[in-house]
């Protein structure tokens, strides 16, 4: 029974130990803050694997990058083009096998009716990343 122990907690090291690395990195990599004159933007790390930017230029305009703490969820990029605090493209990529391909653009100009439960998921995604993220920049 003793060598079983032993093994089972040799397992459970190694299985720690290569969870714990891609957590390690992640929080390592994505926890950033960038000013420069332009834009500032600020990354932490969400869940295991993934991270979330927040991104705002000098005209105003301003973005928000979501990357999925797996492969297997879509990323998203909510993008305020015009500063006016409303998200006015989406752009979504794929997951699974095919993770990070572009797969669609959202366009608020001509597709808001169709899918405005999307976007104003992503107004209110983009209003709370700025409060979080923007309060003591530019």
């Amino acid at each position: 029974m003793g060598e079983g122990l032993k093994a089972l907690g040799f397992v459970s090291a190694w299985a720690a130990l290569l969870l714990g690395i891609p957590y390690i990195i992640n929080r390592g990599c994505n926890s950033q803050e960038i000013n420069k004159p332009g834009y500032s933007a600020v990354s932490k790390p969400t869940g295991w694997v993934g991270h979330k930017e927040y991104i705002r230029y000098g005209n105003g305009a301003q973005e928000v990058v979501t990357y999925p703490s797996t492969g297997w969820t879509e990323s998203r990029r909510l993008e305020d083009i015009d500063g006016d605090n409303s998200v006015d493209r989406i752009k979504i990529n794929s997951s699974g096998a095919k993770s990070f391909r572009l797969d669609n653009v959202l366009i608020r100009e001509h597709d808001y009716a169709a899918n405005k439960e999307e976007f104003d998921g992503a107004d209110k995604e983009l209003r709370e990343a700025s409060a979080k993220y923007s309060s003591n920049r530019q």
